[in-house]
């Protein structure tokens, strides 16, 4: 079973990020799921615990929108390929890691965490 959790958290060191917390089953199946976005605005829809998630390409800002246990991901090309890129990383690191995302919106910078949160 892969554990993907996202949360809004209002002061995490003193300020306020999203972090999504995985395990190492969860980075597989997350990456999986943002390498398969394509350039065209189809939306890759799945499920991780009582979460629901839905990821889309759109032309606009990156942002999350979390509405209960739905968070849908609206990203430009290039914050799609940095996500997927850190999160190559944090499987290549083989340890519990964690990554920041920046120039997110709402709720300020993503924190990728790798076996830390869960």
């Amino acid at each position: 079973m892969s554990i993907i959790r996202f949360d809004v958290r209002p002061n995490f060191r003193g300020e306020t990020v999203m972090l999504l917390s995985m395990d190492s089953a969860g980075l597989t199946l997350f990456e999986e799921k943002i390498r398969s976005l394509g350039s065209s605005k189809q939306a890759v829809h799945f499920s991780a615990g009582n979460q629901e998630y839905i990821l889309t390409i759109g032309d606009e800002h990156a942002k999350i929108v979390r509405n209960d246990n739905l968070t849908t991901w609206f990203l430009t090309p290039e914050k799609k390929k940095e996500i997927a890129d850190k999160l190559e990383a944090m499987e290549a690191a083989g340890q519990p890691c964690h990554q920041y995302v920046d120039q997110l919106d709402p709720d300020g910078p993503l924190v990728i965490s790798l076996n830390e949160y869960v």
